[in-house]
């Protein structure tokens, strides 16, 4: 079954997302710059060195980077006070973690990498451009469990959908711990701050309240 959103991305919306896309930016590489050549924490303990290093997960870890551009496409598409909900839980964890970050830097020591084999050389490859700090919380586990979070109960959304991203958000947040990108603290606060954050926000009028201010120029009106 061809999924065609029942909205379209209405016009209020589109500034919040260009505002995700860049603070999610902004919260990853802001503090690496600023904390180089401070200590950072290693968080690592026997149970994560027990978690077996399997290169096949580099797959769905990259996948995950046009998976969020899609994810939030379609959290947009769906009723707007509803997305600007999602929007402020999402601005409330990238500031949340960006102090985090900033005062609490982290990193691991990664295996090494073979790069005979496709799954190797691709874990190689990301291993240079995604080096080992800002790691907790993660941002690829709070990002996609938002993602789930976003589609979860909404009846417009097909079945299929919500329960692949569902689907999904577990596979992304395992793999953070089969690539060795991250430890399992970092995995659990994730999600847990996605989940606390969502909830927390909806006992507020944040939503109706950021609704209503990217809509007050006629430019932004829904």
């Amino acid at each position: 079954m061809r999924f065609v959103p029942k909205r379209r991305i209405p016009k209020n919306a589109w500034l919040p997302l260009l505002i995700i896309l860049i603070t999610h930016t902004a919260t990853y590489y802001v503090p690496m710059i600023l904390t180089a050549g401070h200590y950072h924490y290693d968080l690592t303990s026997a149970l994560d060195r027990a978690v077996p290093f399997l290169t096949i997960s580099i797959i769905p870890y990259v996948l995950t980077y046009p998976y969020w551009y899609f994810g939030f496409l379609l959290s947009a598409t769906l009723e707007n006070r509803h997305f600007f909900h999602v929007f402020t839980a999402t601005e409330l964890l990238h500031v949340t973690t960006f102090f985090i970050f900033l005062f609490f830097p982290t990193t691991l020591v990664r295996p090494e990498v073979s790069a005979d084999t496709f799954f190797g050389w691709l874990t190689t490859l990301i291993y240079t451009m995604d080096q080992p700090t800002n790691l907790f919380p993660s941002m690829h586990c709070y990002a996609s469990w938002m993602l789930y979070i976003s589609v979860r109960g909404q009846k417009d959304i097909p079945l299929w959908y919500r329960r692949f991203a569902l689907i999904f958000g577990i596979i992304i947040c395992l793999c953070t711990q089969t690539i060795k990108q991250h430890y399992l603290p970092d995995m659990i606060v994730g999600v847990a701050l996605a989940e606390l954050y969502y909830w927390a926000v909806g006992k507020t009028k944040l939503p109706e309240k950021m609704q209503a201010f990217f809509s007050r120029h006629p430019l932004f009106k829904a």
